[in-house]
């Protein structure tokens, strides 16, 4: 027994030696060795110890110490995410900082700082993500660089400024968002840079825990990347969430968002991450796709276009109109109005495979093959482009 300890600290300390053991098992029945498994947990342990200090209950601690060893694998993927450190001025994040709020950097010059330097991404896959040439690639980091060696960078500020969060929040997003466009012959890639992200939005959590859209948008990154080795298939196709093998699906990363999502939500704030984040949960609570609640997803996606109304979230929000309702017209008819206000859709691939889904529901087969060969022709993406081909044969 722990003298003086704090009720929840000593059921943590008790729920510690009950599960160590388990966690331990399941790690050396997956096949990890042991010297590592017992370092591994080591480390997730003194995590654990950290996270549930505020109370938290401990009933979910076996999945959260395995979710832990799950991002600190010395596999392949190590030097692409190396996990934050529990103290909060790690070099990374400092770095993360300066790169958000540095006016003199572009846009593009962001993400590039932030892919080569916070996330150890190699040059190859920067240019492969973002469609650039070597030569300017190699132009920016030497810019970059130049920055950096002028920039003494210590330690995290004490207090993060409102701005400051706002911009770290939209950059680790945007990052985040780019990364999910790498195919499945570069996973462990992915993979690493979205548990770098949560590691970096779980640091500006324990930061800044009075902020309800921090608590958000780890909520959003976990309950998004739960998913994420189920997005490929074996030949390198890109899965539909419909098809995707929900065993596949990460139960300890959901366990967790779902909790970062109550913090949130404890305001009563509704922000643009709070509900995409409720989306990502109402998703992930889905036993298949035929049980979706596409009504309540229906009203969460109309209140975040009221908030963001950006292409994108429309196009998903009629996609949802059209499931929830089952009435592909009216779903068709208000694509059409969305095209007039926003004519840069008909370059958009989304925009033509969202109209190739309302005419098949439509049996407009002829017409939904024609849209679905002009978005091969728009994407980018070998795995998406593998996924247009599969559903332009399979509709012949």
């Amino acid at each position: 027994m722990i003298p003086n300890a704090a009720p929840n600290q000593f059921e943590l300390e008790t729920a510690l030696q009950q599960q160590l053991p388990y966690a331990l098992a399941l790690l050396l029945r997956n096949g990890m060795k042991l010297s590592m498994a017992q370092s591994c947990l080591s480390r997730a342990k003194r995590s654990a110890r950290e996270y549930y200090r505020k109370g938290l209950e401990a009933d979910d601690l076996l999945f959260y110490l395995l979710f832990c060893v799950d991002s600190m694998q010395t596999t392949s993927e190590r030097k692409y995410c190396a996990l934050a450190s529990e103290e909060l001025g790690n070099t990374p994040l400092l770095q993360l900082m300066l790169f958000c709020h540095e006016p003199l950097l572009s846009e593009r010059q962001r993400l590039i700082a932030c892919l080569h330097f916070c996330f150890a991404l190699e040059r190859k896959y920067i240019i492969k993500q973002l469609g650039i040439e070597r030569s300017l690639l190699a132009s920016e980091i030497k810019i970059i660089r130049k920055l950096l060696d002028k920039r003494n960078l210590k330690a995290l500020p004490k207090h993060i400024g409102t701005v400051s969060l706002y911009k770290l929040q939209v950059l680790l997003r945007t990052i985040f968002q780019k990364n999910s466009e790498i195919g499945l012959h570069q996973h462990h890639i992915r993979l690493g840079i979205s548990k770098q992200c949560i590691c970096f939005a779980q640091s500006l959590y324990y930061h800044h825990e009075d902020c309800d859209r921090s608590a958000a948008l780890l909520s959003l990154l976990l309950g998004r990347s739960a998913r994420d080795k189920a997005l490929y298939n074996k030949r390198d196709e890109l899965v539909e969430l419909a098809d995707q093998d929900r065993a596949l699906w990460d139960r300890s990363a959901i366990t967790l968002a779902d909790h970062y999502l109550g913090l949130a939500l404890r305001t009563g704030n509704t922000g643009s991450y709070h509900l995409e984040a409720s989306i990502e949960a109402l998703y992930n609570q889905s036993p298949n796709d035929d049980e979706t609640d596409w009504s309540q997803l229906l009203v969460l996606y109309n209140a975040l276009c009221v908030k963001n109304n950006n292409v994108d979230n429309q196009l998903q929000r009629i996609y949802i109109l059209w499931r929830a309702t089952l009435n592909p017209l009216v779903a068709f008819e208000q694509l059409e109005r969305l095209l007039e206000e926003s004519p840069e859709l008909e370059h958009k691939g989304q925009y033509h495979i969202r109209k190739a889904q309302l005419l098949n529901a439509m049996s407009d087969i002829h017409s939904a093959q024609s849209e679905l060969k002009t978005a091969l022709d728009l994407s980018i993406s070998s795995a998406e482009r593998r996924l247009l081909i599969r559903s332009i044969n399979s509709s012949r």
